[in-house]
C-alpha cells in the first residue's frame, strides 16, 4: 500500500499500516482489493439476516456499511441483493423501483405475526400486619335523673367513641372499679334502665369495650338520690257489733259502745276523726241494750233515761278515738325510724365504699349524713376521724419537699 493514503469517511490523511482511523475509528480498507471489500460487506451481511429476515433498516444499515468500505452504492445494492437471492430470500411484494426498501424473508418463512402481548399481571396489594389495638373506648356522655321516687331509675344519656376500633358493649355499675372485660355485666346494647335495691343517694358508673376488649379508664359517673313514696293512708273504721265496737281493717277493738267513727291518716300525717251518719236511736238501742229477762222486765217501770246514755256513748267514743289515734301514732312513727334506718344504712355502705376507694372527701360528706339522722352513730364518727387522717396525711406528703412539694 502506498502512503500516505486517505480514510474513506473522514478523508483525513493516515500514515502507516493501520487497521482503524485514529480520527474517527473507521476500519481503514483503502488500498486493499475489491474481493477483500466485498468479504467484509458479506460478513456485515450475514450478520444481518441472522434472524432470517431483511428489512429497510438493515438496507440502510448495509449502505452505510458499503459507504465506509469505499464501496459504491451501486455495487453495494446489486452485491446485496445478490446474496438475498443466493440465500434465497423472497421479498413480501414486489417493488421494482427500489427491492431493499420493502421486508425479505428466507424461503420456507412465512411472515411470523405479531406475538399477543401477555396480560399484565396486576398484583393485589400485600396487606400489612396491623399492629393490636390497644387504646380504650371513652364514654363522652352519661346521665340519669337526679331524683327519683323508684328503685328502677331510666338512663337518659349514655354515649361512647372509640379511636382505634368500635364500642362493643356496655357496662354500669355502682362501684368505681374498672369491670374485666370477662364481666357478667357488659351488654352489646346500651342499657335504659338500672334496678336499685334500696332508696336513698346512689351514684352510677359508665364503662364501654371496644371488639379488642380494651375498657375505658376515665371514670364518667351519675347520681340520683331515691324517695320512695310514703304508704297509702291507714283507713280504721269502727263499726258496732252487739255490743262491742270492732275496727275494721285494723287490730284494735272497743270494749263497748253504741257509735260508728271513721279515723283517716290525711296526706300531712293528722289523724283525722269522720264520724258516720248515726242510726236511728230504736235500731240502737236494739243492738247495744240485748232483751232482758221477764223477771227483770216487770221489775223496771221506767227506761234508763237517755241523758245518761249519750254520756255512756260518749265516753265510749272518745276512749276508742283514743285508742285509734294512739295506734296510728305508732305505726307512723315505726314507719319514720324504719325509713330513716334504711337511708343511715344507704349513707353507712356509699361512705364505706368510698373510703375504700380513696375518695375521703366524698366518705366524710356521706358519713356526714348519717350523723344528721343519728347523731350518735359511732361508726360514722370513726369513719370521718379516719378519712380526715388520710387527708391530712396526703396533704403532708405533697408539702414534703422529698416528695417534690414546695420548700
Amino acid at each position: 500500500m502506498d502512503f500516505p493514503a486517505k480514510c474513506n469517511h473522514c478523508n483525513q490523511p493516515l500514515f502507516g499500516p493501520v487497521k482503524y482511523c485514529p480520527f474517527c475509528g473507521t476500519e481503514f480498507l483503502s488500498g486493499t482489493s475489491e474481493k477483500q471489500k466485498l468479504d467484509s460487506l458479506r460478513s456485515a451481511i450475514d450478520d444481518s439476516l441472522v434472524k432470517g429476515e431483511f428489512t429497510p433498516d438493515v438496507g440502510t444499515y448495509i449502505k452505510k456499511k458499503g459507504k465506509e468500505l469505499g464501496i459504491a452504492e451501486e455495487v453495494c445494492n446489486s452485491f446485496l441483493l445478490e446474496v438475498l437471492k443466493e440465500k434465497k430470500f423472497i421479498p413480501k411484494k414486489e417493488s421494482p423501483h427500489d427491492p431493499l426498501s420493502v421486508c425479505w424473508y428466507s424461503a420456507g418463512k412465512k411472515e411470523v405475526p405479531p406475538k399477543p402481548k401477555k396480560p399484565v399481571e396486576v398484583k393485589q396489594p400485600v396487606s400489612m400486619p396491623t399492629e393490636p389495638d390497644t387504646i380504650p373506648p371513652t364514654v363522652t356522655s352519661f346521665s340519669i335523673p337526679s331524683t327519683s321516687t323508684s328503685l328502677s331509675v331510666a338512663i337518659t344519656n349514655f354515649e361512647a367513641t372509640d379511636i382505634g376500633g368500635t364500642v362493643a358493649a356496655f357496662a354500669v355499675t355502682e362501684t368505681p372499679a374498672q369491670p374485666l372485660a370477662s364481666d357478667t355485666r357488659w351488654s352489646v346494647s346500651k342499657p335504659t334502665i338500672y334496678p336499685f335495691t334500696s332508696a336513698g343517694t346512689h351514684t352510677l358508673y359508665a364503662w364501654a369495650k371496644d371488639n379488642s376488649n380494651n375498657v375505658s379508664s376515665e371514670l364518667k359517673s351519675a347520681t340520683v338520690t331515691i324517695m320512695l313514696p310514703q304508704p297509702k293512708p291507714i283507713f280504721l273504721k269502727v263499726v258496732l257489733v252487739l255490743g262491742i265496737v270492732v275496727i275494721i281493717g285494723g287490730f284494735f277493738y272497743a270494749k263497748k259502745g253504741s257509735f260508728m267513727q271513721s279515723v283517716s291518716k290525711t296526706e300531712q300525717g293528722e289523724i283525722k276523726p269522720q264520724p258516720i251518719a248515726e242510726q236511728p236511736k230504736e235500731a240502737v238501742r236494739e243492738v247495744v241494750e240485748p232483751p232482758k229477762p221477764q223477771a227483770e222486765q216487770g221489775n223496771s217501770q221506767q227506761p234508763a233515761p237517755a241523758t245518761n246514755l249519750n254520756e255512756e256513748r260518749e265516753k265510749i267514743r272518745q276512749e276508742a278515738e283514743r285508742e285509734a289515734l294512739a295506734k296510728v301514732e305508732a305505726e307512723k312513727q315505726r314507719q319514720e325510724q324504719a325509713l330513716r334506718q334504711r337511708e343511715i344504712d344507704s349513707y353507712l355502705s356509699d361512705g364505706k365504699r368510698f373510703f375504700e376507694n380513696g375518695k375521703y372527701e366524698l366518705c366524710i360528706e356521706k358519713m356526714r349524713e348519717v350523723i344528721k339522722r343519728d347523731n350518735n352513730n359511732p361508726e360514722a364518727k370513726q369513719y370521718i376521724r379516719m378519712a380526715s387522717e388520710r387527708i391530712n396525711n396526703i396533704k403532708r406528703q405533697f408539702s414534703n419537699p422529698t416528695f417534690g412539694g414546695s420548700e
